[in-house]
């Protein structure tokens, strides 16, 4: 058994390496994309043996590869960002196709024509290629980082607050209490399944806690290249839920410098009481020396919405009230608003 026991050990650590190696190519297909086409002439007919070399844009790293007999080609595995794809054959003119967007987890078509011509000659489109999906019969969105950046954000710039865009999902709510939900996660539900059917990811990496109730890690809004949320007719990778599936792909380095600067303001009670106090200004003084010195509970409030309304005014009139008995301005002191709750002082 001695003798034996190093030789389990180099198969266990085989199988652990093989394992942890299968595992990578399981998570690049649903973190990366597809790029594939097919390549014809002006007759519709197949170009076989073109060349066809992708660049992408951020990092100018290339790719090529060679058309088969039928003039498909495909490029797997590809990380998301812009790309161009050119494409060469003899006797026809070099075709080069720009702007071609690939997100996480989907299959880009990129179909070429191309010009009977001399080699040196050049064909360049600098418009798009179509969106539709022809080539995956999953359902999915697809959420890149300009509408990260520019699409308005909840409490915490949380992108989870995105996934309402998302056609068949509630709108995402802050759930449980701030101690067991410090990370500020957002939670919904799609296509009515209970939230604890989806599942979160970031880099194919599972991102759920234990219970599945919450996320562990919230991206900076900033650090996020792609969202890309399945809901229906998943891909064999992602067959571990039945709820919404939700990737986050993160920014990686390019040939450019590039951050960002935001500023996020949080107005306090006490800065925004002069504010809605201007909304109040047809409150009698008497009023608001009432609803300062109202008790906290009362047997006509019955809703605790009513009661959660009564609390702020109070804490308002409250604070207006010792702001005038101090002798410190108020809105209403400004000589375009009325001067009755000055006169209280």
């Amino acid at each position: 058994m001695i003798e034996h026991a190093p030789r389990k050990r180099l198969i266990g650590l085989v199988i652990f390496s093989l394992f942890i190696w299968m595992s990578q190519f399981a998570m690049g297909q649903a973190v990366n994309g597809t790029l594939l086409g097919t390549v014809t002439d002006v007759t519709g007919a197949a170009v076989a043996n073109a060349k066809v070399t992708i660049k992408e844009t951020s990092t100018s790293v290339t790719h090529e590869s060679i058309t088969n007999g039928s003039g498909n080609y495909t490029f797997p595995d590809l990380h998301p960002g812009g790309y161009t794809v050119t494409v060469e054959s003899s006797g026809f003119k070099k075709a080069t196709q720009e702007n071609v967007q690939l997100l996480s987890n989907s299959a880009v078509r990129v179909d070429i024509a191309m010009q009977p011509g001399n080699v040196t000659e050049s064909v360049t489109v600098t418009t798009a290629p179509p969106v539709l999906q022809t080539d995956r019969a999953d359902i999915s969105t697809k959420i890149d980082s300009t509408n990260v950046m520019a699409l308005p954000l909840t409490t915490g710039r949380n992108f989870q607050s995105l996934l309402n865009l998302v056609p068949g999902t509630s709108p995402a709510t802050f759930q449980h209490s701030q101690f067991f939900n410090a990370q500020n996660s957002l939670q919904t539900q799609a296509n009515g399944m209970p939230r604890v059917s989806n599942l979160y990811q970031i880099e194919g990496i599972d991102d759920d806690e234990r219970t599945g109730l919450l996320q562990i890690l919230i991206p900076p809004a900033e650090a996020i290249q792609s969202v890309d949320v399945s809901t229906n007719n998943y891909e064999p990778e992602l067959g571990r839920s039945v709820g919404a599936i939700t990737n986050v792909t993160l920014k990686s380095g390019t040939n450019a410098f590039h951050g960002s600067a935001f500023e996020y303001l949080r107005t306090t009670m006490s800065t925004l009481a002069p504010t809605l106090a201007r909304s109040l200004d047809t409150f009698p003084t008497t009023t608001l020396e009432a609803l300062s010195a109202a008790p906290s509970r009362g047997t006509s409030f019955s809703s605790s919405a009513t009661t959660s309304a009564r609390s702020i005014v109070k804490r308002l009139a409250a604070h207006l009230r010792s702001r005038m008995l101090a002798g410190i301005p108020t809105p209403d002191s400004h000589p375009a608003a009325p001067t009755r709750l000055v006169a209280s002082t």
